[in-house]
């Protein structure tokens, strides 16, 4: 878990004060201000709002406003959750749930809500615009010979924040770079998004239904003996 930092950072927002009147879109932004290495804007009950910065957890101090209310954190979810019907219902059944959230032209987010002590909280991971490549991760040539492999299964596993999606992002934009195939991509929330190039692409799961993404793509795309549903693949 992040430490906590040491001094606030003030954000000000032009005949706005408090956080109760600041559009959801408006405050995300101005919490991306703070710095070019936030990685991640935290809301809790009771608490400012947040940001990580290498690590550190960093409060921000909005004029008008000291901590947010539950009242505050319940708009700012129902904002980012939105008209996501799966989603809300995931809320409500399981206490949390996952989507995805962008300011057009600025940041794209994996957000996570959930219930704690009654009341909503929000934790979003900052995704960048730009697909990392291999060079700008570092990571080992020997991975590279991954984008060339046909057939068996490559697991990318870690901790979190370890680089998992980001390292999933460079090897799926090599392939689209180098190969023409059909990529399927089975996620919720969807992070990255990839242009076709060579590839065309097919986005599944969305809404959480990762059996039938699969299922629905091999019916858009029939191949001589593919098991098209979970229960004939067992």
């Amino acid at each position: 878990m992040a430490a906590p930092g040491n001094s606030p950072i003030a954000i000000a927002f032009e005949g706005i004060s408090g956080t109760g009147s600041i559009p959801t879109a408006v405050l995300l932004a101005g919490m991306l201000r703070a710095s070019e290495k936030v990685s991640d804007l935290i809301f809790s009950p009771g608490r400012p709002p947040q940001v990580e910065i290498h690590g550190q957890l960093t409060a921000v101090e909005i004029s008008g406003s000291t901590v947010l209310s539950a009242d505050d954190t319940r708009r700012i979810a129902a904002d980012l959750i939105g008209t996501n019907k799966q989603a809300i219902n995931t809320l409500r059944e399981q206490g949390s749930c996952d989507v995805s959230y962008g300011l057009p032209g600025m940041a794209r987010f994996r957000v996570n809500v959930f219930i704690q002590r009654g009341s909503c909280a929000i934790v979003m991971r900052v995704i960048p615009t730009v697909i990392p490549t291999f060079s700008s991760l570092r990571l080992p040539a020997q991975l590279e010979e991954a984008a060339n492999v046909r057939n068996g299964i490559i697991l990318v596993t870690g901790g979190t924040g370890s680089g998992k999606s980001s390292t999933l992002a460079a090897l799926i934009d090599r392939i689209n770079s180098e190969h023409c195939y059909h990529v399927l991509t089975v996620e919720d929330p969807i992070e990255f998004l990839h242009r076709q190039r060579c590839s065309e692409f097919h986005v599944g799961a969305a809404g959480g239904a990762t059996a039938g993404a699969a299922r629905d793509y091999g019916r858009r795309n029939p191949r001589p003996g593919d098991a098209r549903d979970s229960s004939r693949r067992r």
